[in-house]
């Protein structure tokens, strides 16, 4: 098993993996390694994959020769996700038209594209999905269908539409560490995270890979904890501080 996800944010996009990949031998023997699965491709670009690593990292180097030009020569995003698109079918051809030997991988781009982030994912045949501000969310790996219930609720706790790269590493980080605490195995941390975050005078993104695990590990133990104080009834109220998550507006009362 495996999990990555992409968040689009108002101030840049985030990247989280797990660490485990699983290498399996011609005798159906499996050997479960801790390996990188998001990496800084270049300047502008974030590489991360769930599947099969072999392919992955040949799909990473490709991407990293002819990258650079195709940025410079593409005139729109969707241009440079068919270009991409268009080379991944010609690198596996021969494994797409024999469904005995499909290719079991899913790669996702973040991409500072003419000074505007964007988050692309390519899975079955390699054509690409563009996300953005209203289609902000996406999991792949088989661990997805742990991470997306558990998104569904917090989509609908949190304003997804003041998401920002702040709010969105916690989120990711959080889910990332539910899919590894429920699921049935092989998905394992360190939890892994890159980011684009835009610079404060508004000129150009940083990349930043750097977590505080014990941060995010103790704004999740306070949430839980207001959570458990509210089911549970307690006398004192405790507000909810500001900055951990966006807050949303309560439901009225029908």
């Amino acid at each position: 098993m495996t999990i990555a996800i992409g968040l689009f944010c108002t101030d840049g996009l985030v990247i989280a993996t797990d660490s485990a990949i699983t290498v399996a031998t011609h005798d159906g023997a499996t050997t479960e390694m801790k390996a990188p699965k998001i990496f800084h491709l270049m300047d502008d670009v974030i590489f991360a994959y769930s599947g099969n690593f072999s392919m992955a990292e040949r799909i990473r180097r490709r991407l990293s020769s002819f990258l650079p030009l195709w940025l410079e020569e593409s005139a729109t995003a969707d241009d440079l996700g068919d270009r991409i698109c268009a080379e991944f079918e010609t690198m596996f051809g021969k494994y797409v038209t024999d469904p005995m030997r499909g290719i079991d991988c899913t790669i996702m781009l973040g991409v500072i594209f003419k000074g505007s982030p964007e988050l692309i994912l390519f899975s079955g045949g390699f054509r690409p999905q563009f996300y953005s501000k209203d289609y902000f969310y996406v999991a792949h790996g088989s661990g997805k269908q742990f991470a997306d219930p558990f998104m569904s609720f917090l989509q609908n706790t949190c304003d997804i539409s003041t998401l920002t790269v702040k709010h969105a590493r916690l989120l990711s980080y959080w889910i990332i560490e539910h899919v590894i605490e429920t699921n049935t195995g092989g998905v394992r941390g360190p939890v892994q995270l890159h980011y684009f975050l835009k610079r404060e005078d508004g000129m150009g993104y940083d990349h930043i890979s750097a977590i505080n695990a014990e941060e995010y590990e103790n704004k999740i133990w306070e949430i839980n904890e207001r959570i458990n104080e509210v089911v549970f009834g307690q006398d004192r109220e405790k507000p909810v501080e500001g900055g951990d998550l966006p807050r949303r507006l309560p439901r009225r009362r029908r």
